[in-house]
């Protein structure tokens, strides 16, 4: 009995180190998995509240199920994670992201701990002048150890120069990336598009109007093929993809970025997909095309092209429960189809994050939020008009830029608020300013240019990774790279970039974990 009660003293003796303030996560029960009926059952437990994320990889590695990801030991946990433990019991039911039956064997369950940032590298630099409306000169691959300017002090931002900053943010970079492997695109304002590759470091200027037709957009889709409409898409090596036989084409539609769509209802509706900020392929395979510039409606599309051979077309409004307005933009959606939406503002009574710049001069700005919502829930109604019809109801002529065909609205239940966890510096509006992202795992990578951070969040809200000010630099050993004013965010599986609105810089942050085991699956 003695043995037994100084062998429980020496256990928790070895635990307290790993719970004091910085110390790395550690496992206290390495993972394990054992059959439950058809399905695995995945067990782990840890010393102390950390972040982790739980990943189904076959026989070649490939990632083939995201299970979890989120804070151990947190109040309200990202599902499936338990709450308030920090021991855990995942269930994987032998099926893919997408709820397919996955073929094969020699599966294994990879668990990481401590999510951490393991250096910044600068690749590609704008030297923007304030006039004209376009960027002089980018630089690829600079000097990674240059810090650039570091943010505005909030009493220099109201001086001419400071206004003449806040100016420039205009000219930002557009960025998307492919997950996958790790490529970075990168849009400059003159009009030419970069990619960057981050397992050779090279940023290398291509030519993708040989691709895109007048009045394409440009998305990174499933696998790192680049979509340029719902029925055009290429390979890495800009290889066009055939499409699935049977599929109609519609080459009067190919032409989707049609911006004043509102005021041509009487054409077909299947040649007006109007997208005024994105059209990309969502994380649950589905084509998605957002347009913003209805408002207060806003028109949402969905394009099943490699599953059902057919068009869906879905328009919501952007309300909350409370009847809320909320001007909303820049989508992504998760692998099991829930829309995320960044907000101006936040709902009624929420405290927002106090600003510490003073209102832009041209556009104004504030906090938002992101909501997460799911586009199949709670219908109000379905129009359904002849092609230019004019509706009876008083009403729905008010609201004429709506006519159309099997129109649908509806208002959606806001699953979970993400409060005031975005800044929207100079552009103020949230179709502008920031852009935030999303993993296969449900984490959101968000920016916040005013305090000048980055910050990583479980699906819960809980926060997984913070970094503030200034980064190390991942080649030149003692230097920082100053963070500034991050505007924009994409993240791979190995790193995420964020646009440096104040220094017109593309930086690319290695991605680590502090600790990681991997196990056989049976």
């Amino acid at each position: 009995m003695i043995k037994t009660a100084l062998t429980t003293i020496l256990a928790v003796l070895a635990l307290l180190p790993a719970t004091a303030a910085g110390a790395e996560p550690a496992f206290t029960e390495a993972p394990s998995a054992k059959p439950e009926g058809k399905n695995v059952r995945i067990r782990f437990a840890v010393a102390a509240p950390c972040d982790a994320e739980v990943t189904v990889l076959d026989a070649q590695g490939n990632e083939v199920r995201h299970l979890a990801a989120g804070l151990l030991g947190a109040k309200e946990a990202a599902s499936p994670l338990v709450p308030n433990s920090l021991s855990q019991s995942i269930l994987w039911d032998r099926t893919g992201d997408r709820g397919k039956p996955v073929a094969g064997t020699g599966f294994k369950v990879r668990v990481r701990l401590g999510l951490k940032a393991k250096g910044a590298k600068i690749i590609l630099k704008a030297l923007t002048p304030v006039k004209p409306w376009r960027v002089s000169k980018v630089i690829t691959d600079p000097n990674p150890a240059e810090p650039g300017k570091p943010g505005l002090d909030p009493a220099a931002a109201r001086t001419k120069e400071g206004k003449e900053a806040f100016t420039s943010q205009l000219y930002d970079w557009m960025i998307h990336v492919d997950k996958e492997d790790d490529r970075l695109y990168a849009f400059a304002g003159n009009g030419k598009v970069y990619r960057y590759k981050g397992s050779t470091g090279r940023a290398e200027p291509i030519d993708i109007r040989r691709l895109r037709r007048r009045g394409e957009k440009f998305a990174v889709g499933l696998n790192g093929d680049i979509l340029v409409n719902p029925y055009r898409r290429f390979t890495r090596d800009f290889k066009e993809v055939p499409l699935p036989e049977g599929v109609n084409t519609h080459e009067k539609a190919l032409r989707f970025d049609v911006s004043l769509w509102r005021y041509q209802r009487s054409r077909p509706f299947h040649e007006q997909w109007g997208s005024g900020n994105d059209a990309f392929e969502g994380l649950d395979g589905r084509y998605y095309i957002h347009c913003a510039r209805t408002i207060p409606f806003v028109r949402f599309f969905i394009w099943d092209t490699w599953e059902q051979k057919r068009a869906l077309t879905e328009g919501y409004q952007p309300w909350l429960d409370t009847g809320e307005h909320a001007h909303v933009a820049c989508i992504r959606v998760d692998t099991k189809g829930k829309v995320y939406l960044a907000r101006a503002g936040g709902p009624k009574g929420a405290t927002m994050p106090q600003q510490r710049y003073p209102k832009s001069w041209k556009y104004g700005y504030g906090y938002g939020s992101i909501l997460r919502i799911d586009p199949h829930e709670r219908w109000v109604k379905d129009i359904r008009l002849p092609m230019g019809a004019v509706p009876e109801d008083p009403e729905e002529r008010k609201r004429g830029f709506l006519w159309g065909p099997n129109y649908r609205i509806f208002i959606p239940r806001i699953e979970k608020c993400y409060v005031g966890v975005m800044s929207h510096l100079v552009s103020g509006c949230c179709c502008k300013s920031p852009l935030f992202d999303l993993d296969e795992h449900g984490r959101l990578y968000v920016p916040d240019a005013d305090k000048e951070s980055l910050v990583v969040l479980d699906n819960a809200g809980n926060e997984v990774l913070c970094l503030e000010k200034q980064v190390e630099s991942e080649t030149a050993k003692g230097k920082t790279i100053n963070l500034a004013w991050p505007r924009r965010v994409v993240c791979s599986r190995r790193a995420v970039y964020y646009t440096d609105g104040i220094n017109k810089r593309v930086v690319r942050i290695a991605l680590g974990h502090a600790a990681e085991h991997t196990c056989n699956l049976p």
